[in-house]
């Protein structure tokens, strides 16, 4: 079991984090790179906060209800207050005073998962912000750790600000984000995890997300993460990329083949055409290496599923022409 630390600066409350710390997901480039070559699983890309924000909300109602007044209660559920007079003679009630004592625990459970779970969608929420910072940064600062790798460098132009119809894109005030990525000796590319590698526009279904390093709990937790391992979108091979469906990819059922969509590295733009849409088991191996330039994007399946899905919807493309 390894334990992420994570990196936020929200003021800590004292409450244990809702983020499973347990991480089966390749921990590096090498790791990934093995598992792609004999298959690796789609990343588990299920949340159980939608659950628990339910499960709270619902603990909240219920102890509301049992401190209100017996007359309001009455008048709540009228049906059920009828059914009550029927039975009420020779039955067992509960006394007033543990009724609100038992309501008032209810709540206080409910409120405290609501912090919880809201915590969790805040510090998400924050790590993309922090990762789109960071992004723009890197668009005017070369690092470059090879030193012996004495090819000149170019500084990264501004991308255009218009998305695949012509319209403009749903983020992009700041300057360039096209960037270069430090290069390491070790596989050819070792990139620290959750660090931002890559931008990911899809304006018809309104995603415009910085893509991070890893497909573990905490990188998933702040917008798509990229599979350690596979190529950067554009590179010759399979780039993967997953995130959560019921935040960052809630749309991407939408998808058809076809469909096109755009992403940036350090090495440019590239346009994307949908050319083929799978559905597999979450136990099945399913992303292999390929030998031209692919894009697979990874999430739970079915998307509306209560509940850890039992499949994985995988979206390939290719680069359009």
């Amino acid at each position: 079991m390894s334990i992420a630390v994570r990196d936020s600066q929200l003021p800590t409350i004292g409450f244990p984090s809702l983020v499973d710390i347990r991480d089966n997901t390749p921990r590096n480039a090498l790791e990934g790179e093995r598992a792609l070559e004999v298959g690796a699983l789609a990343p588990d890309t299920a949340t159980s906060l939608p659950t628990l924000m339910l499960l709270a909300a619902a603990l909240v109602a219920a102890g509301a209800y049992l401190m209100l007044p017996r007359g309001r209660r009455r008048r709540i559920l009228a049906a059920w207050r009828q059914r009550g007079r029927d039975g009420a003679r020779g039955g067992w009630r509960l006394r007033t005073i543990h009724r609100r004592r038992a309501g008032g625990v209810f709540a206080a459970a409910g409120g405290l998962l609501l912090v919880l779970g809201s915590r969790e969608y805040a510090e998400g929420a924050q790590a993309q912000r922090r990762a789109r910072a960071e992004w723009i940064q890197m668009g005017s600062t070369i690092v470059r750790i090879n030193a012996s790798d004495s090819t000149p460098v170019r500084r990264p132009v501004n991308p255009s600000r218009q998305d695949l119809g012509g319209k403009p894109l749903l983020i992009g005030q700041s300057g360039g984000s096209i960037v270069p990525l430090p290069v390491f000796a070790v596989s050819g590319r070792e990139i620290r995890r959750g660090a931002p590698v890559a931008r990911l526009i899809i304006p018809s279904i309104r995603v415009d997300e910085i893509v991070t390093e890893g497909v573990g709990p905490i990188e998933l937790n702040g917008g798509p993460g990229h599979f350690p391992g596979s190529v950067l979108p554009g590179g010759p091979g399979n780039s993967i990329i997953s995130a959560h469906r019921d935040r960052h990819f809630s749309r991407v059922g939408e998808l058809a083949i076809g469909a096109t969509f755009r992403t940036e590295t350090r090495d440019g733009a590239v346009d994307w055409v949908v050319t083929e849409r799978r559905i597999v088991s979450k136990d099945t191996p399913a992303l292999f290496e390929e030998p031209e330039a692919t894009l697979t994007l990874t999430t739970c399946w079915p998307l509306r599923y209560f509940g850890s899905a039992p499949d994985r919807l995988l979206i390939v493309a290719k680069p359009s022409i």
